[in-house]
């Protein structure tokens, strides 16, 4: 007589394999810095990616011809970086890129209880457009509030002033422009089988978009903090500050503001907020 088969599994693997079992009905994701498992409906999740896609001053629909236009245009500029560095070789071979997914994570890492279930109206969620090997991380917020135009001209700057220090490999700095503006260019991404664009700031998963978020930043700090600040020490988009008098930090503050129309820096004092998890 056969022995009736019995589950070696935990309650708590018995109740992931049903979620795993739902996955038509369930979304499996993570949170955006923490790593929390997080699981919803997908009309849930549908919703939050509508209400995130609904803000039009970010986002705008876009087509597949949008995306072989762009692809277009990085093929003219590989052209000119191979010019350079392989002129023998006058075959270009470059398929069609595969557009970018938007992901968009629930902000997780201030949850204290280990399981939580609110209202979808109280979940607060980081979009993050995403290609297979570029660069993720959560400074949406930070890179979305980067001028485009502005960080080309910065990079274009700092190479102008340190152009002593850099070997260009012959290349001008209209090339270079053209170049930077050709990568950040690629800002077409698909969501639910749509494509869209992202016409404002810059797109995370760029490859250059962490060097050009810091050059910027840089860019605006050295032009504006000519004075009133005794110490100013940024780790990305945190900064710890002090001043010479409480006025002169408030009027510093406004000078680096005034660079960026979407670009604002924050006053948070000692005792209702820390420079990232330190306490002041």
């Amino acid at each position: 007589m056969n022995e009736p088969h019995r589950s070696n599994l935990t309650s708590t693997e018995r109740g992931v394999k049903k979620l795993l079992q739902a996955k038509e009905e369930l979304r499996h994701t993570v949170g955006d810095k923490c790593g929390s498992f997080v699981v919803m409906p997908h009309t849930m999740d549908k919703i939050l990616t509508n209400e995130v896609l609904s803000n039009d001053t970010v986002y705008e629909e876009s087509s597949l011809s949008a995306l072989e236009s762009v692809c277009k245009r990085v093929m003219s500029v590989i052209s000119i970086v191979r010019k350079r560095t392989s002129p023998g070789k006058t075959t270009l071979r470059y398929g069609l890129s595969s557009a970018m997914t938007l992901y968009n994570l629930e902000k997780t890492q201030i949850r204290q209880n280990e399981h939580y279930d609110p209202p979808w109206t109280e979940i607060k969620t980081r979009p993050i457009i995403a290609s297979c090997g570029g660069p993720v991380d959560g400074l949406s917020i930070l890179y979305a509030n980067v001028i485009t135009a502005g960080a080309v001209r910065a990079v274009l700057s700092l190479i102008e002033d340190d152009k002593d220090h850099i070997t260009m490999m012959e290349f001008s700095l209209s090339e270079t422009k053209d170049i930077v503006e050709a990568a950040l260019g690629c800002n077409t991404f698909c969501s639910d089988n749509k494509f869209y664009r992202q016409k404002q700031g810059l797109v995370v998963s760029n490859r250059i978009a962490p060097v050009l978020a810091v050059i910027f930043l840089d860019h605006i700090e050295k032009s504006s903090l000519t004075s009133g600040i005794l110490y100013w020490k940024r780790y990305i988009d945190d900064v710890f500050i002090t001043g010479t008098t409480g006025e002169d930090l408030v009027e510093a503050l406004k000078r680096p503001s005034s660079h960026n129309a979407i670009l604002t820096f924050i006053r948070e004092d000692p005792e209702r907020a820390g420079f990232l998890p330190v306490s002041m």
